[in-house]
């Protein structure tokens, strides 16, 4: 039985290898465009995790796409990684009912697994990491449900230990859409698409499914050329349609979806939050049996008609700057009830409304007036709470130019009846030395020491006061001496 097992076995990792090294390739999934030249899937190196989410947002090319035409359970073609050095592989597997899982494994016989990442149909952080090491890894996806073929789509991001970024490591998708384009109407409110609608507003699109059961409409592209809301109503004349918003080409990254209503109501839009960029939507149906007719309304309420940076103005000694925010008081009535929020950094969209990121247990990152001093350089994004919805609107801003204020001098040497003073500080900087009632001046060298030289002895209980300046005028703070 044990050499039938290892015969069994060596013939399953022959056929394996014979798959994907004798050219027999999946009729999607390693596609040329998609594969290095030593057999490996692409991927994309990248700083962090987020940045996998944006590349996929910003149609970057997957990483592999089968279809698992078998019903329930089936696994896709098993597809090779070749990495070079020591990291962290960031795995984003999508498929759009969430059927799928990605499973990774340290040799061909696919006997040795690591955890499995679950597919998920419409959260952009939907993403797994696993720290390795350089060599050759493989991968598949296996369905766990469902009954029509099921396209699975992985993305892959690498973080090197050594935090080396091949900056050309990433490619675009090939899939090209330039058909069903629509422009989107801009409002400033979501209770303006009401209004549009009810005084018989143009409709955005309108799209057919005659399939029984199941099936899908037309897809629509529209672009936003800045961050905000997009709102969308639809109504159909047959229930069981949803209606389904993706941030990539091939329509895997499903980031919002919605059962559309068979009559126009009063509740709130269906919303989601957008950065600039290409998006596209698409009516799907998973019950229902008459020709479903479906008609749509898609607005766009920009970010920066709540919150916009107006000015950043660095101090005179460039010790820090100033921003000053415009926004719709309109919305946001005062500081007290409402908040604009600041954190360091450029927060991804997909935590706008993520309490953790935004750190609401208290007010340490609320600002108190349109004004607010930043004292490092950096990206910054601050998010604007209104007074009548969740809708949530942030604006990002670099502050460059701060420089750092100097160290506070110290003072090494004053002793009575000397006439020397000696001390330390910033290298370069300007050492001003007050002694009593006179004032003098010095530059510590490269090696930050300093000294002044008096024209009387130091006497007993002379007090001392040095600080020290740097090029931009940036005045450290001030240490006191009194000789004994």
């Amino acid at each position: 039985m044990k050499k039938f097992t290892k015969l069994f076995t060596t013939i399953a990792t022959f056929a394996i290898a014979m798959l994907l090294f004798a050219g027999i390739r999946p009729q999607q999934a390693l596609a040329e465009q998609n594969t290095k030249d030593n057999g490996s899937v692409i991927y994309k190196e990248i700083k962090s995790s987020e940045e996998l989410m944006d590349y996929i947002d910003n149609d970057g090319a997957y990483s592999s796409q089968d279809t698992i035409e078998t019903d329930w359970k089936g696994y896709t073609d098993i597809h090779k990684i070749i990495l070079s050095k020591d990291g962290t592989l960031v795995v984003c597997t999508l498929d759009k009912d969430g059927y799928s899982d990605f499973e990774l494994f340290s040799d061909i016989s696919l006997t040795y697994g690591f955890d499995t990442a679950r597919s998920n149909p419409s959260d952009r952080i939907a993403y797994q990491t696993y720290e390795l090491k350089a060599g050759t890894y493989y991968y598949r996806n296996s369905r766990r449900n469902g009954y029509k073929p099921l396209t699975v789509t992985t993305y892959l991001g690498f973080i090197p230990k050594d935090g080396k970024i091949d900056t050309n490591s990433g490619k675009t998708s090939t899939t090209t859409r330039n058909e069903n384009v629509v422009d989107v109407t801009l409002i400033n409110t979501p209770a303006d698409l009401d209004a549009y609608i009810d005084e018989d507003g143009s409709f955005t699109s309108q799209d057919t499914i005659t399939t029984k059961w199941s099936g899908e409409g037309k897809v629509f592209q529209f672009t936003v050329e800045e961050a905000g809301w997009l709102f969308l109503k639809s109504i159909c004349n047959d229930g069981g349609i949803d209606m389904n918003v993706y941030s990539n080409v091939d329509l895997t990254s499903k980031i919002a979806s919605a059962n559309i209503p068979t009559e126009i109501d009063e509740k709130d839009p269906f919303a989601v939050y957008l950065t600039p960029g290409t998006y596209y939507y698409q009516i799907s149906r998973w019950n229902g049996f008459e020709v479903a007719n479906v008609t749509s309304y898609v607005a766009f309420l920009p970010s920066s008609t709540r919150i916009s940076v107006e000015d950043v103005v660095l101090s005179k000694d460039k010790t820090y700057a100033t921003v000053t925010f415009s926004y719709d008081e309109s919305y946001f009535p005062d500081f007290l009830n409402n908040m604009i929020r600041i954190e360091k950094g450029n927060v991804p969209v997909y935590y706008l409304l993520d309490d953790k990121a935004w750190k609401t247990d208290d007010r340490a990152n609320a600002i108190e007036s349109a004004k607010v001093k930043i004292y490092s350089n950096g990206t910054y994004t601050a998010r604007i709470q209104g007074k009548a919805d969740d809708y949530y609107c942030y604006a990002t801003f670099d502050v460059k130019g701060i420089v750092s204020t100097p160290k506070t001098p110290k003072i090494t040497s004053a002793k009575k009846n000397a006439y020397t003073i000696k001390g330390t500080a910033t290298a370069g900087t300007t050492v001003i030395v007050k002694v009593n009632d006179k004032t003098y001046k010095t530059t510590a060298n490269k090696s930050g020491k300093w000294s002044v030289s008096l024209k009387k002895k130091i006497a007993k209980k002379t007090k001392i006061t040095v600080y020290c300046t740097n090029a931009e005028g940036a005045k450290s703070k001030t240490t006191k001496f009194t000789v004994k």
